[in-house]
């Protein structure tokens, strides 16, 4: 028995259907495209025949389309290709609720992004998962018996995996991954995957989670020095700890702080204090935590606020009081960062552990298009005092409930609705064989212009329909 390490999966005989490329009207997770089945030569240019771009922009900007794979691989070198696409031109990439994305398709994933234009053209990552769905990567791996094939086959079969890896490590930068989350996956042994099936893989990853239940409302201690950690080195005890290191580390506190009125649940304090060549330093990391279903955490590292000189007790351990940091942090910014909440737990914590009873999603990028209401809740805005709740999809229709700006409401159900010719058209993506930028504007313009209605309800469970315009 001869095994070729990372030899292409393109020789697998099960793999003999092409990948099949479907556009969707009301996908429950925002996808306008899905692409499932075996990735094999020639389905990138499938996609870009579908998913072209437009040819004044050469890119989709602020509007951003998404693609959801469901595959079990293919061609790592057709992966690549996708991959590339998919970064070009500002697509976003998600596996849905119990999909599968491995092996060439998890490569293809990584291309996912968007595009916005604010001063200057903005390139960021844009793919995410459901915390039902499975997204592993991997050398691929193939048994060869003897005899099974002649030399010039398995040296063809070699030449491609080869290259395959090549391609991999040559793209790095484009793929947005790191060398080290690369050779991470290619030292996988045999027919298992790096799957990214908990926070820390997926921090690592740089994706975004879905379909989570409301994560904790407070940050634990765990939680808190990770986070801090993750943002700043200089506040990561274990930094300190290296035998080669001068530094040493004196003590560590944590510390609740007074929540921000209208903004924050609460927020905590990491400080670490070291000393070096007599000097004695506290760094401070503060992290604010809003809680519920889409909660948001934001982190200030301030560094060196309390520091002594060597006159006097330079090795003192005893931190800065929780009233002095208390003080200190008021109107006292240091870097800022604003990380997945999911940081925010422990290392290691399963994303299936985390998933909510429903069907849908928790989080969704605001510039994914679509007509349907996908988030779990929206917030009344863009009017002076209030929004109407009406019996039916109209301004024509009775008034059930004067909305007050800043209110949550959530979808009531029956999806979205418009009377308008060319909404109707511009939301029907199942009826189209190709999807440009124009058409996505095309949606956003209803939107904005009171012509997309939703159903949705209140805290009291009254339901009716409301002006897309005034929900975000």
């Amino acid at each position: 028995m001869m095994r070729l390490l990372f030899a292409a999966l393109m020789l697998l005989p099960t793999l003999t259907s092409a990948m099949e490329v479907r556009f969707h009207g009301d996908h429950p997770e925002g996808c306008m495209v899905t692409a499932t089945g075996p990735i094999l030569p020639g389905d990138a240019d499938k996609l870009r025949a579908v998913l072209p771009g437009d040819a004044e922009y050469s890119q989709y900007v602020t509007d951003t389309p998404r693609l959801c794979f469901d595959s079990l691989g293919g061609s790592f070198v057709e992966g690549l290709a996708i991959a590339r696409h998919l970064r070009n031109t500002g697509i976003a990439a998600h596996v849905p609720r119990n999909a599968s994305c491995l092996s060439a398709c998890a490569i293809a994933f990584l291309g996912g992004s968007a595009r916005n234009f604010e001063d200057a053209l903005i390139d960021m990552r844009d793919r995410s998962l459901h915390s039902t769905a499975r997204l592993g990567f991997h050398a691929p791996q193939l048994d060869v018996p003897d005899a099974s094939f002649n030399r010039d086959e398995v040296q063809r079969a070699f030449t491609i995996a080869m290259r395959s890896a090549a391609l991999t490590f040559s793209r790095l930068d484009e793929l947005r991954i790191t060398r080290e989350f690369a050779l991470d996956f290619f030292a996988v042994e045999g027919n298992a995957f790096y799957e990214i099936d908990t926070t820390t893989r997926l921090a690592q990853l740089g994706a975004e989670v879905e379909g989570l239940a409301p994560l904790p409302e407070r940050l634990s201690d765990v939680g808190l020095r990770q986070l801090c950690a993750f943002v700043s080195p200089k506040t990561d005890p274990e930094r300190f700890s290296a035998a080669h290191n001068q530094h040493q580390v004196l003590n560590t506190a944590t510390y609740d702080l007074p929540p921000q009125p209208g903004y924050t649940k609460g927020s905590r304090a990491f400080v670490l204090g070291w000393t070096v060549e007599g000097y004695r330093q506290w760094h401070v990391c503060k992290v604010s935590w809003t809680g519920g279903a889409e909660p948001a955490v934001s982190v200030e590292v301030i560094g060196e606020p309390f520091v002594s000189d060597d006159t006097g007790s330079f090795d003192d351990p005893t931190p800065p009081t929780q009233s002095e940091i208390a003080r200190f942090v008021v109107n006292k910014f240091g870097s800022f960062f604003r990380p997945s909440p999911l940081l925010g737990l422990q290392a290691g914590t399963r994303l299936r552990d985390l998933q909510g009873p429903h069907h849908g999603v928790s989080r969704l990028r605001t510039d994914n298009v679509t007509c349907r209401p996908l988030r779990h809740s929206y917030r009344v805005s863009g009017v002076k005092n209030f929004a109407t709740l009406r019996a039916a999809p109209n301004f024509d229709a009775p008034v059930l409930r004067e909305v007050p700006r800043d209110a949550t409401v959530t979808p009531g159900g029956q999806g979205y609705f418009t009377a308008a010719p060319r909404c109707i058209s511009a939301c029907d993506f199942s009826q189209r064989s190709t999807l440009r930028p124009a058409d996505l504007r095309r949606v956003s313009a209803c939107q904005w212009s009171n012509e997309l209605w939703w159903h949705m309800m209140l805290p009291d469970g009254t339901t009716g329909w409301m002006s897309a315009k005034y929900l975000r």
